[in-house]
């Protein structure tokens, strides 16, 4: 999977690449939300962890804009303390799971796991159903 990761705090960065990449799945990364634009214009990516460390309207605009744009991008969101209704906030500003710091690493491998079976199941229900429209013809 293509995965783009916006995180401020480079060490968790680093050792969330690693894995990642250990893992065999193609990171960018991006310290702040300036190149992030850009970068989703520039290549298609499958899921985004997303630090959600950042408060008000303003995070919750970009991510809202994020998802509008790109419906299929995948969105984990990560977090210092982790409220009920901080995570309330990320779920309806468009992520798709959200992970408190300091979570173990399996706890996000899980996740991603999760989206590739998902991302898979709907990639094979596409092709079928194209295929079978086109022996219907």
């Amino acid at each position: 999977m293509k995965v783009l990761m916006i995180e401020n705090d480079l060490r968790l960065a680093a050792v969330i690449c690693d894995v990642l990449l250990f893992q065999k799945h193609q990171v960018s990364i991006d310290s702040d939300e300036a190149g992030l634009q850009k970068k989703l214009k520039k290549q298609d990516f499958d899921m985004m962890i997303w630090d959600a460390s950042y408060e008000g309207a303003e995070y919750d605009l970009t991510l809202k804009q994020i998802k509008e744009q790109n419906p299929s991008l995948t969105v984990v969101a990560i977090t210092e303390e982790m409220t009920l209704d901080k995570r309330i906030r990320i779920l309806d500003a468009g992520a798709d799971y959200c992970l408190e710091k300091s979570f173990d690493v399996r706890a996000l491998l899980m996740c991603i796991q999760g989206i590739s079976r998902k991302k898979r199941w709907e990639y094979n229900w596409n092709y079928h159903s194209r295929h079978q429209r086109a022996a219907a013809c």
